[in-house]
């Protein structure tokens, strides 16, 4: 199915509204006109809108639906005036309409600028309101005033002979006509009734059904939609090959049987049928142009050539200004929240930046000459009670700031960077006014809240410090000082005007006029003429941008910003008083040295075993010379006193040391003087060693062990004392005597303390026995058996080592028996048996003691 679209107006805004279901219900705008838009008509063969524009010179434009910025005038002016009811009518090539004197005209759609004719009527017509036209018939109808104060519906032929009357009835709002069917709204009290009947040109209308639309107050007009009937295929001379051939624009020229081919405003034709923008380089006039969506320059060398900026087609734009450093324009446009960039010849074209995470979209924008920052004014894209609008700046690199977190509705924005002071419009419903801030939006302040309306553009006198601004609702150029004080009507303009941008230069205003196609220019002061500049034929012109590039040069800037964006990380405030403050992106912090952004790329403050010292002078960025210190058991090294951040990126996106190792591990020397360190021992601060002295030499006596220091040197318990000490020497003799003197004292200690702890056992045995004897314990003591043993040495052989056995293993009691020295058994058993009767002799005298001794060995 083809794309079908319902097109209407609204004031000076042409929309269109898809009526197929993947898009159904979305409103488009497709242009915006200088002046309001009075009439719409569709050639469905050339497929083109045709629209009329009531302004002091009436036009005839066309444009091409699915291409808005592809805007051609066709006709500057017409013998009537207030133009409605345009009608085309493809296959035999004309426009027909009502105007203002009870007129029918006629155009030509063959050629462009072609002769516009009144249509002489067999029957003048009398207030018409209604003009349709009829496929089928192949006529004009017509809805006029009748005598009797009915409305009359006629039908006319092209040459304006009569063909019929066909109706006559009061309150008649408008028809339509489809299949031999004409449509009827009535107005019949608060309700429209809608009545179709059969046309039955000759006869009387015959009605067929009657409804009633309520809930609508006013219906304007009414179409029908069946494209196969009302709309019938017929090739265009522009579709027959790739848009007739033609670069840009193909206009059907049925006369030679071969479209014409145009360019767009702002283009040249060359000879060989191109289209060529050559661009002005210097003192030129920037301009935004929301009918053709386009960007021009108007040359100030050659005020009637217009040169068009090529853009891409990304909606109405906005705010413009051009930097020459950089060969850039910047622009915004009302359906993004784009800042855009682009060479002036179109060869590049970008993003400058994107601020859509802010939920507004940029309108008019500013530039500070110290930075090559970029201010602009933020409108809330959503319910401004969730954000409200905002003041920003963006830098080169994409990064930006909000500097004023309120607003309503800020509209054009101007910036004395000399002062570090930017001035804004409001034109909302709740902070209307002219206000002031430093740069970085601190000290905000209001100037003129009082008697004004819609302020729109503002602009500045550095020299004698004044503020201009224009009032679109009070038609006034005013002007006051920095601030606020000594406020004047500069210039009083009629009511057809509605005043928007504003640009000082040298000792004249520059300002546009949405209803003037033109620039214009006034002196400051307010008096003299009004001097247009430029062609008359662009569309709504918004904002302007004069370049002269002496003029630039003038531009107050801020020297501190200048250098090195003033030590700052990202962004660089001019301030009042020749100073600056440093600011980061919105979602960023500063960081405690004041310059210096936590997200910004920097050198670590950490990396192998080193800590960086900060301060003032380094805050780590590329280019920073830095002191630093080394940790735990590391020293720096003897070649590195300082570190310098480089601009050369790790895997991690962080800037890198330009020496990435400058500490190196202490350790203490493995030779000592005379001898060496074990090899056992790592000799790293803390470790404890010992060591080994070479031939000739012994260990100092008095050193055990010796320790690593922090220091990298070898400490140990004996001072500064020599480790290892040659033999022979008086100094050994000395510390021998010294260790002699020290171990007789500690040998005569301790022969003492074993003296007296011997003393001390002694005592405590005597008490023992004592004791035990008093209690008759003494005789249980020792009386108690033991066990036999097998084997025992002989004390009186042991050193012979005489091993005795018992004979045959047998038990022997009260004695021993031996196997050899038969001597000794003798007396061994007299004497057992001996031992026996006095053991006897002791237990009859001890009778008091209560036990028996059992016999014992010996």
């Amino acid at each position: 199915m083809m794309d079908r679209y319902v097109y209407f107006v609204v004031g000076r805004f042409l929309y269109s509204v898809p009526i197929h279901g993947s898009e159904k219900q979305r409103r488009y705008m497709i242009l915006e006109s200088s002046y309001d838009i009075t009439t719409i008509s569709y050639d469905y063969v050339d497929q083109l809108l045709y629209y009329a524009a009531d302004s002091g010179s009436p036009q005839i434009w066309t444009v091409e639906p699915n291409e808005p910025q592809h805007v051609n005038i066709m006709h500057q002016s017409m013998t009537g005036s207030g133009p409605h009811n345009l009608v085309i009518v493809p296959h035999i090539h004309k426009g027909f309409w009502l105007s203002d004197g009870n007129h029918l005209e006629v155009m030509d759609l063959e050629t462009k600028d072609s002769v516009i004719n009144h249509v002489t009527l067999q029957y003048e017509f009398v207030n018409p309101k209604k003009l349709v036209h009829d496929v089928k018939y192949d006529l004009l109808f017509a809805l006029v005033a009748s005598s009797i104060g009915h409305t009359n519906l006629l039908s006319v032929n092209y040459n304006g002979s009569a063909s019929d009357f066909l109706y006559n009835e009061k309150d008649i709002e408008t028809f339509a006509l489809y299949n031999e069917l004409i449509i009827l709204v009535h107005k019949n009290g608060g309700d429209h009734v809608i009545r179709s009947a059969d046309i039955g040109l000759g006869s009387p209308l015959k009605e067929i059904e009657q409804g009633k639309i309520t809930g609508i107050q006013t219906i304007k007009d009414i179409k029908v939609l069946d494209q196969k009937a009302l709309q019938p295929f017929e090739k265009s001379q522009c579709s027959r090959v790739s848009n007739g051939g033609c670069e840009q624009i193909c206009l059907p020229n049925y006369l030679s049987k071969t479209p014409t081919c145009e360019c767009f405003i702002g283009y040249k034709k060359m000879s060989n049928g191109t289209c060529v923008a050559a661009p002005v380089e210097d003192n030129f006039i920037l301009v935004t142009d929301y009918t053709y969506n386009q960007v021009f320059q108007i040359s100030m060398d050659n005020p009637n050539t217009v040169v068009t900026v090529p853009l891409p087609n990304l909606g109405r734009p906005d705010g413009i200004l051009y930097i020459h450093q950089t060969n850039k324009v910047l622009w915004t446009t009302a359906g993004t929240a784009n800042i855009w960039a682009s060479s002036l010849n179109g060869s590049f074209q970008n993003t400058f930046a994107d601020i859509s995470a802010l939920f507004v979209r940029p309108d008019r924008i500013a530039l500070d000459p110290s930075t090559g920052n970029v201010y602009y004014t933020g409108v809330s894209q959503v319910a401004d009670f969730l954000f409200d609008s905002v003041i920003g700046v963006v830098n080169g690199n994409g990064s930006h700031a909000v500097v004023v977190w309120e607003g309503h509705m800020p509209r054009d924005i101007v910036l004395d960077a000399g002062e570090g002071l930017m001035f804004w419009t409001d034109h909302g419903d709740r902070m209307t006014g002219v206000y002031r801030a430093q740069m970085d939006g601190s000290n905000k302040r209001s100037l003129v809240l009082d008697d004004v309306v819609w302020p729109n553009g503002v602009t500045l006198d550095y020299r004698t410090k004044r503020v201009y601004w224009t009032d679109g609702s009070l038609d006034r150029i005013y002007s006051c000082d920095y601030d606020g004080a000594e406020r004047k009507l500069v210039r009083q303009f009629d009511n057809s005007s509605h005043l928007m941008d504003i640009q000082l230069v040298e000792d004249f205003l520059y300002f546009t006029d949405i209803n003037m196609r033109q620039v214009q220019r006034i002196h400051k002061d307010g008096q003299g003429p009004i001097l247009r500049v430029g062609p008359a034929d662009l569309g709504n012109i918004q904002s302007i941008f004069y370049f002269n590039a002496a003029y630039a040069d003038k531009t107050p800037k801020n020297e501190p910003c200048m250098v090195n964006n003033g030590g700052c990380s990202e962004i660089c405030f001019p301030a009042p008083g020749g100073k600056h403050t440093c600011g980061c992106n919105w979602i960023h912090n500063l960081l405690a040295d004041g310059k210096t952004c936590e997200n910004v790329p920097r050198c670590p403050s950490v990396f192998s075993n080193a800590v960086v010292l900060e301060d003032s002078t380094c805050i780590r960025v590329s280019g920073n010379t830095c002191a630093f210190n080394c940790t735990g058991i590391y020293k720096a090294r003897a070649d590195v006193t300082r570190l310098t951040c480089t601009d050369v990126m790790d895997s991690d996106g962080a800037l890198t040391w330009d020496i990435q190792y400058p500490c190196e591990m202490i350790r203490c020397p493995l030779f000592i003087p005379d001898g060496f360190v074990n090899t056992s021992c790592y000799p790293l601060p803390g470790s404890t060693c010992t060591f080994t002295c070479k031939d000739g030499y012994h260990p100092n006596p008095l050193v055990d062990h010796i320790i690593c220091d922090m220091s990298g040197r070898w400490n140990y318990s004996a001072g500064e004392s020599t480790l290892c000490i040659p033999h022979h020497s008086p100094h050994v003799e000395q510390e021998m005597a010294v260790v002699q003197a020290s171990t007789g004292s500690r040998n005569m200690a301790i022969g003492l303390g074993v003296g007296v702890g011997i003393l001390l056992l002694v005592l405590v045995v005597i008490l023992v026995v004592i004791s035990l004897y008093r209690l008759g314990k003494l005789g249980t003591l020792f009386g108690k058996k033991t066990p036999r043993t097998t084997s025992f040495e002989n004390p009186r052989y042991s050193e012979n080592n005489v091993d005795l056995q018992p004979v045959d293993g047998a038990e022997v009691s009260n004695g021993f028996h031996y196997s050899t020295l038969n001597d000794d058994k003798v007396d061994l058993t007299q004497d057992s048996r001996s031992k026996q009767h006095q053991q006897k002799q002791q237990q009859q005298s001890t009778s008091s003691i209560n036990g028996t001794f059992g016999n014992s060995s010996a």
